[in-house]
């Protein structure tokens, strides 16, 4: 029989068996709604990853590396369509959102995760020697309706497909199959005790309610941040800046640089034209610039050369891990205005992101005098001359993370930064829930950028479901354990030594701002 015979064969095998199945899930209705359930969760991570298939594109960025296998974004494949999965999630958000360079990092970012942990499934399976037999895939091919027209399988489209097509299909339904095996052995079908869930039920049967006392960063002295300031005087020097990015070769960066220097055409033009960065479609523009931003993708030496440039006058061609960079001046550097409001600000965000302990620090120190004032006075009069935010965090259960079943766990008050922050702080339950008589106090922690300390006001009984809800909550319960493992197996993945993470230096040569 020749190829093209038997790729028939096998294919109409599975139409047969696709027609069977057919048949007996008509008979038992109630299974078969179970079953399509299951097919469109499953379909909504994997399919996906057939829409791109036989797209390419000549740009392939490595972000990393799991194993012996590279993590690349390239137009088409899983990554790519992750990032365009993730980003219609969260379309609304990014409509009106003032921070989109946040938003789409952090899109990007959920992407990357997904990738890595598709890639290190794929890894364990294959140590594992998990196979897909050629006839499995086959079925898929049938059930994934890529070849169905009219609602049949068309043998014809099949047949005419490319054979470097045909091979991609199959590939990536091979792969989808090894994913969907581990997920179903290693979370969905692990058996959950009874005496599990009796345990979890259980977690929130005593509920405490506490008073907190809270000094944000932002209660980090303004003199503090001035003075930190004068002691990096530096980086806080500003000057304002255009910039062309060529990532192509040194070569195409020099010839933009020989244009510029010739006089062929001008910085904003050669920047429209030539530069591959955010700034290209305003001409190069960066506006003010502190030193501290080039420092984040130049060497010391690179961007004090930058920073010395007079107005008018452009820079030799800088290299970086990213590319190549041409700079000019609009005006010279200028000193930090430690009066300016503005400067001010900018040195406290700065503060916030790089010597986040410097404040933490000093924020610990005051909170540490506070049992002791709280002894004297009240815990709120305590707060109050502290300069503190204070409330309570009414009832809640020490169950750590978002149990929607465990009705008070902090994970649910989802109204609360502050709550939200605590359900995922081992610190918070080790701190706080160890407290037994009303008045005792905290030793202070780090919680939703701020240093909080807590005081027990009494306890009760927690909430507890009537008994005509058990068996459902119990349901429910066993799946959310499922979900906890989804999440506890990217942590393990994401922290394996096999893992490289390359994401913030690629993203930022993707993405420099």
């Amino acid at each position: 029989m020749s190829q093209d015979g038997k790729k028939v064969s096998n294919i109409k095998s599975a139409v047969n068996d696709k027609q069977r199945k057919y048949q007996k899930k008509q008979q038992n209705m109630m299974v078969g709604t179970i079953i399509i359930l299951v097919i469109v969760v499953v379909s909504f991570v994997l399919v996906p990853a057939l829409s791109g298939i036989g797209s390419g594109g000549a740009g392939s960025f490595v972000f990393g590396k799991y194993g012996n296998q590279q993590i690349t974004f390239q137009q088409g494949n899983y990554f790519a369509q992750q990032v365009e999965s993730v980003n219609n999630m969260y379309r609304d958000s990014l409509g009106n959102n003032s921070n989109v360079d946040f938003l789409r990092q952090l899109i990007w970012r959920s992407a990357f995760n997904q990738t890595v942990v598709r890639t290190a499934i794929l890894d364990e399976t294959t140590e594992a020697g998990v196979g897909v037999s050629s006839s499995g895939i086959d079925r898929a091919i049938v059930e994934s309706g890529i070849f169905t027209n009219n609602g049949s399988f068309d043998e014809e489209a099949y047949l005419s497909a490319s054979g470097t097509r045909i091979k991609e299909i199959r590939k990536s339904l091979e792969e989808d199959m090894k994913v969907q095996t581990f997920y179903s052995d290693v979370i969905y079908n692990q058996q959950r005790s009874q005496a599990m869930i009796d345990f979890l039920l259980d977690m929130g049967e005593t509920e405490k309610n506490f008073a907190y006392a809270r000094l944000n960063y932002s209660s980090f002295p303004q003199e503090k941040v001035v003075d930190y300031a004068k002691g990096n005087e530096n980086l806080f020097s500003k000057i304002t800046l255009n910039r062309i990015t060529v990532r192509s070769s040194e070569n195409d960066a020099n010839a933009v640089l020989q244009k510029l220097e010739s006089g062929e055409q001008s910085f904003a033009d050669l920047a429209k034209t030539y530069s591959t960065d955010a700034y290209a479609e305003n001409g190069g523009s960066m506006g003010e610039t502190y030193k501290y931003t080039l420092l984040g993708f130049l060497t010391e030496d690179q961007a004090s050369s930058v920073m010395s440039l007079s107005a008018g006058q452009h820079s030799e061609l800088i290299a970086s891990g990213s590319g190549w960079y041409i700079f000019q001046a609009e005006e010279s550097a200028s000193a930090p205005d430690f009066n300016s409001t503005e400067t001010v600000a900018a040195i406290r965000s700065y503060m916030e992101r790089e010597e986040v302990g410097l404040i933490e620090d000093y924020l610990m120190t005051m909170a540490q005098e506070l049992p002791l004032a709280a002894h004297n006075t009240s815990f709120a009069e305590a707060a109050a001359a502290m300069g503190a935010e204070s409330g309570e965090t009414g009832f809640i259960a020490p169950v750590y993370g978002s149990v929607p079943f465990l009705v008070n766990s902090p994970g649910n008050k989802t109204s609360d930064s502050l709550l939200s922050a605590a359900a995922y702080s081992d610190e918070f339950f080790e701190k706080a829930f160890v407290l037994t008589t009303p008045g005792e106090t905290s030793q202070p922690m780090i919680l939703d950028r701020s240093v909080v300390v807590f005081s027990l006001i009494g306890e009760q009984e927690g909430f507890k479901y009537p008994e005509e809800y058990e068996m459902y909550i119990r349901s429910q319960l066993t799946n959310e354990l499922s979900q906890y493992k989804l999440g506890e197996l990217q942590s393990v993945f994401l922290s394996s030594p096999k893992f490289k993470d390359n994401f913030n230096k690629t993203y930022s040569g993707l993405f420099e701002s």
